[in-house]
């Protein structure tokens, strides 16, 4: 109850004003990289220990993507639905998640399964959570791919159309959390989008 209580009053301000600094005011950040107490939806009922600050080259990396739907929504899919993420290298490394961190998606995103964000892209769906991911208003989904750097490769979301208004950003992590040592945002899409873009590190 505390968690959605928190997260409808971090939201309301967010989601009724257009704000060019999108997730960095959702987050507390300041551009480019989040903040290193930062959590969507945040409060010490959610602290998590931070991931090592040196990524070994081989480990695995985290694609965040953080919804940053204006307005005010009531249905159950408010908010940002992922299908799938993927990425491609230069050097010909390439996948679709693997793995999936949810504990930062929001109500009412978060009553539906996250499962539907791994894996190659299958829908359109309906209803959505049988392929998608609903992030909820402002909520946040982290997708674990098996590529070491991430530096120069092309990550793809696809997102299930549901609402025009429905927007995300991409970032990149090491670790499975949103803090300091996530960079971006590095592109951003919105309802029904095959959004690419290429990332950094």
């Amino acid at each position: 109850m505390r968690r959605s209580l928190l997260a409808l009053l971090a939201c309301l301000p967010a989601c009724d004003d257009a704000d060019p600094a999108g997730p960095a005011s959702l987050l507390g950040g300041d551009g480019g990289v989040l903040p290193a107490d930062a959590a969507a939806g945040g409060g010490a009922d959610q602290a998590r220990p931070a991931p090592d600050a040196a990524t070994p080259a081989g480990a695995d990396r985290w694609i965040g993507i953080v919804d940053v739907t204006e307005g005010v929504g009531i249905a159950g899919y408010f908010g940002t639905d992922v299908d799938a993420v993927s990425f491609q290298c230069p050097d010909g490394r390439g996948g679709v998640g693997v793995g999936i961190d949810d504990d930062q998606r929001l109500p009412p995103g978060d009553r539906y399964p996250a499962e539907g964000a791994i894996g190659p892209a299958d829908g359109p769906c309906d209803p959505i959570e049988t392929c998608a991911a609903p992030l909820g208003a402002a909520g946040s989904l982290l997708v674990r791919v098996a590529s070491g750097s991430l530096a120069g490769c092309t990550v793809t979301v696809h997102e299930v159309a549901d609402r025009p208004a429905e927007r995300f950003e991409v970032w990149t992590c090491p670790g499975p959390v949103l803090d300091g040592q996530c960079a971006g945002p590095w592109f951003s899409g919105g309802d029904g989008e095959v959004a690419s873009g290429e990332v950094g590190e």
